[in-house]
C-alpha cells in the first residue's frame, strides 16, 4: 500500500456535526514530536514543540468509554480488525509556518496510520521519503503504513489545525 487520500470521507451532514461535537472535549498539552525517541526527529525549536492532545484509545484500552464513542463514526468507515492507538491532535496557529519532525507512529508491522483533518488550513503532513506533501483539507482522510517517515505542521491562516489520528491492523 502507498499513501492513500479520500476526500470527503465522510458524509458532510454526518462531518460537519462531528468536528463541531469534538472540539469540546478536554484537552492536554503534549510533545509533537519526542525528543531522543528512535525514529523521531526534531526540526523545530524546542519551544515550538507542542500541541494540544486527547488520546480516545491506547493499548488495547479505551481512555475512557464516554469519549470513546468520539471515534466511532471513524471505526465504522475504516475496515480495522485491531485498533492500536486513536488521538487527536490540535496545533495552534503560529506566524510562520512551523515543521515538527519527521518520525514513525509505532514499530509494529504491517500496521496503518490514517489522519482525518477536521479544519481546512495551510497546514500539512509531508513524507520524507517521497516528499509527497498531503495539505490540510477537513474531511479527508489519508491512509500509510506506519512504517512511513511523515511529519506535521502548524498554520498560519486558521486558529488552529486539527486532526484524528488512528493507528491500526
Amino acid at each position: 500500500m502507498d499513501i492513500k487520500i479520500v476526500d470527503n470521507f465522510m458524509p458532510e451532514d454526518v462531518f460537519l456535526e462531528y468536528s463541531k461535537s469534538i472540539i469540546r472535549i478536554p484537552w492536554s498539552i503534549s510533545s509533537v514530536v519526542y525528543e531522543g525517541k528512535l525514529g523521531c526527529e526534531l526540526s523545530c525549536n524546542k519551544l515550538d514543540n507542542f500541541m494540544l492532545v486527547h488520546g480516545f484509545y491506547q493499548n488495547n484500552i479505551p481512555k475512557t468509554e464516554f469519549y470513546y464513542q468520539f471515534i466511532q463514526p471513524l471505526l465504522s468507515h475504516l475496515q480495522i480488525n485491531s485498533l492500536i492507538r486513536a488521538k487527536i491532535n490540535l496545533n495552534p496557529r503560529t506566524e510562520k509556518i512551523i515543521q515538527h519532525g519527521y518520525h514513525i507512529d509505532n514499530e509494529y508491522n504491517n500496521s496503518f496510520t490514517s489522519i482525518l483533518y477536521l479544519n481546512t488550513n495551510n497546514g500539512y503532513t509531508q513524507f520524507k521519503e517521497s516528499g509527497t506533501k498531503v495539505e490540510s483539507v477537513a474531511n479527508r482522510l489519508v491512509t500509510f503504513p506506519t512504517s512511513y517517515y511523515h511529519t506535521g505542521s502548524t498554520c498560519t491562516d486558521q486558529k488552529y489545525r486539527m486532526a484524528l489520528n488512528l493507528n491500526y491492523y
